[in-house]
């Protein structure tokens, strides 16, 4: 520990920079451009130098951190709206930590990095997540967190099938009812939004409502990109929009992702329409991986083998560097998911356990006051059940992600059978989206 002058001198110079942290404006933008670029060694005009650029036109997403009025580190914070059920949770999503290379070493990126958290709090986000090296952020409140995929694998035919175009499989019928086309913007933009919104309703991990889009009359599809519609008996009834992975080239097989896909899940053959179409488009560079974050649902696996679309689940738990989340308030977010939670309580149909829980994290709690069809948050009341786990644990029961019964959760006392299903009644399996929570 520091004592005496030394450490006078020490806090003096960490208050300095914490004052010196400040909301990007909208002139900062060519500064952040060059901070970040020269922190990843990013050659100015590539790929990655074009996807800088675009955070950089966004300069007030960014938290500052400046020394003689010259921007040292910098960091992008989006602002993610989030469903649990019928209601909202925001999530910060931190990204592009940058500082410049000669002044690397000297704390800016801690101090900035501490200054986000406290910043996020103070401004009515939820959760916040990041990726990178786990043992650094980890000083800051973040755990691990999973993250998971479908990936399309499309490889050329072996064996007895040789020969055959790997392109085959995915054709569509010719009698195949409807029809697949280009998305046209002018168009199609109003009917994809409304299919986001009924295929991701209530979806917890989805992204939340945004405001409809406003066409341009003016604009015409785009025949190079990989957007595709399935249109039936006049309307638009499924869509996937997809990219090449072009900046992160493999040897092995070429690389793509499908960024937004939705369809009326009432009409299987949507998803079997716009899949196939995508993936006999990237057939013709097989060996190919289509990846995706679709969400994990039942619903849509039962439809995808019902096509005969062969996919893999996968999960990734990393730890060294690599996907983590953290719970920035936690009494707001459950403020903010009481009326789903008191929804889940009074349609149980089932004897319910009834007394205070208290969901216990390492350095903070919630309590939940828990009558015969009802709940509402308290505070400093007697727990007849403390739950006690960890940030990762508790964003999995938001979520949906997985079950109680699957997770190791410590109760004290022991949790009798009636107290296990309350809680797992309050926080069931969900078929939930995949990709915005992670």
């Amino acid at each position: 520990m520091l004592r005496g002058t030394e450490g006078q001198k020490a806090l003096l110079g960490r208050m300095k920079m914490i004052s010196a942290v400040r909301r990007g404006r909208e002139s900062d933008g060519p500064q952040l451009l060059r901070v970040m670029a020269a922190a990843f060694q990013i050659e100015s005009g590539s790929d990655r130098w074009r996807h800088l650029e675009r955070y950089a036109s966004r300069p007030t997403e960014f938290l500052v951190l400046e020394d003689a009025g010259q921007i040292v580190s910098c960091l992008h914070i989006s602002r993610d709206a989030l469903r649990v059920g019928s209601a909202i949770v925001y999530k910060g999503d931190v990204g592009q930590v940058s500082t410049r290379p000669e002044r690397q070493g000297r704390g800016y990126g801690t101090t900035l990095m501490r200054a986000a958290v406290e910043w996020m709090g103070e401004n009515d986000f939820q959760l916040s997540r990041l990726g990178g090296l786990m043992k650094f952020y980890s000083r800051f409140g973040y755990e691990p967190f999973f993250r998971r995929f479908f990936e399309f694998p499309i490889q050329p035919m072996r064996g007895g099938m040789k020969g055959i175009d790997p392109a085959e499989p995915y054709r569509l019928p010719a009698d195949f009812p409807g029809t697949v086309r280009l998305y046209h913007p002018a168009t199609d933009a109003l009917a994809c939004y409304e299919l986001r919104e009924q295929f991701n309703h209530e979806r917890s991990g989805a992204l939340g409502p945004s405001t409809p889009p406003t066409p341009d009359p003016g604009a015409r599809p785009d025949p190079e990109a990989l957007r595709f519609v399935y249109e039936l008996e006049g309307r638009v009834r499924g869509y996937v929009f997809a990219h090449g992975e072009y900046h992160e080239p493999m040897a092995a097989e070429s690389r793509y992702n499908i960024s937004d896909f939705a369809y009326d899940m009432s009409e299987p053959r949507a998803c079997e329409a716009v899949l196939k179409h995508l993936l006999f488009k990237v057939a013709q560079d097989a060996p190919a991986r289509v990846s995706s974050r679709l969400p994990y649902d039942e619903r849509l696996f039962a439809h995808l083998q019902r096509a005969e679309i062969p996919f893999e689940l996968r999960e990734m738990h990393q730890s060294l560097a690599g996907n983590m989340i953290q719970v920035i308030d936690l009494a707001g977010l459950f403020e903010r998911i009481a009326p789903v939670l008191r929804e889940r309580r009074r349609r149980t149909g089932v004897p319910a356990w009834t007394g205070i829980l208290e969901l216990a994290l390492a350095d903070r709690s919630v309590q939940l006051r828990l009558t015969e069809d009802d709940l509402e948050l308290v505070d400093g009341a007697h727990p007849e059940l403390i739950v006690r786990l960890n940030q990762s644990l508790l964003v999995k029961m938001i979520f949906g992600l997985s079950t109680c019964g699957e997770l190791p959760l410590v109760c004290e006392p022991a949790a009798d059978p009636a107290a296990l299903v309350a809680l797992s009644l309050l926080f069931p399996r969900t078929p939930a989206a995949s990709g915005p929570w992670g």
